[in-house]
């Protein structure tokens, strides 16, 4: 059977819409939610570490002479939860939460006598965040994107150490410490199906002093 040439152009632009509607979809404005998870690598220095560990004995009340630290595991698994809004194809304001994880260190010295002191320091962190973002479009569906923002970060530090070889003391103390810090980032997001992307992207924020860099995998539905 013929069909009328006006059946198939009315097809041809069906068609194109559609497709040109999925495209613009793919940085429609409106709201976001998404989740992640990677890997959280600390920048946390062995002088940190071993600092750190002097200041707990020290508040003990013993006097440290030396001490050493090795920050022999610096990844974690971290995790990420965030939520925006996309202003326009170029621009959004987005919030975060990140769960950095644990990582540990060891530490020896010496204190009063000299007497050997030995143990472990672990650090947990969280962060909640709030940053613009700036998108660059490269195909329909397939985008770069930087942010820059703000990081409240919270972590806690627990210590256990052992004083002394022939009475032994041990010595567990758990320390909080927060702070305010800028952070950044980089990230390619891609768009599977209107409304739902996926997003890989490198973080970095500053605790404690070190850098933080969380490298993740996320998906991401707009509404």
């Amino acid at each position: 059977m013929n069909y009328p040439t006006i059946n198939k152009k009315v097809v041809a632009i069906a068609i194109s819409t559609a497709f040109c509607a999925v495209a613009t979809s793919a940085y429609a404005e409106g709201w976001y939610v998404g989740a992640g998870v990677g890997n959280s690598h600390s920048g946390l220095s062995n002088s940190k570490l071993a600092s750190d560990a002097a200041s707990v004995l020290g508040n003990a009340g013993y006097t440290v002479t030396g001490m050493t630290g090795d920050m022999s595991d610096q990844n974690a698994t971290g995790l990420k939860f965030f939520a925006g809004t996309q202003i326009n194809r170029y621009f959004a304001i987005e919030g975060q939460f990140q769960g950095l994880g644990k990582v540990k260190g060891q530490f020896t010295g010496t204190v009063d006598g000299p007497e050997g002191a030995s143990g472990t320091s672990t650090y947990e962190s969280v962060g909640l965040g709030i940053a613009a973002v700036g998108t660059l479009p490269i195909t329909q569906d397939f985008s770069a994107f930087g942010k820059l923002g703000l990081m409240h970060w919270r972590s806690s530090m627990t210590t256990t150490a052992v004083v002394g070889s022939f009475s032994p003391a041990t010595i567990s103390r758990t320390d909080k410490d927060n702070g305010n810090d800028a952070y950044y980032g980089l990230g390619l997001k891609y768009n599977f199906l209107p409304g739902a992307g996926l997003r890989l992207e490198w973080e970095r924020s500053r605790i404690h002093s070190g850098n933080n860099d969380l490298f993740s995998a996320n998906v991401v539905f707009g509404f």
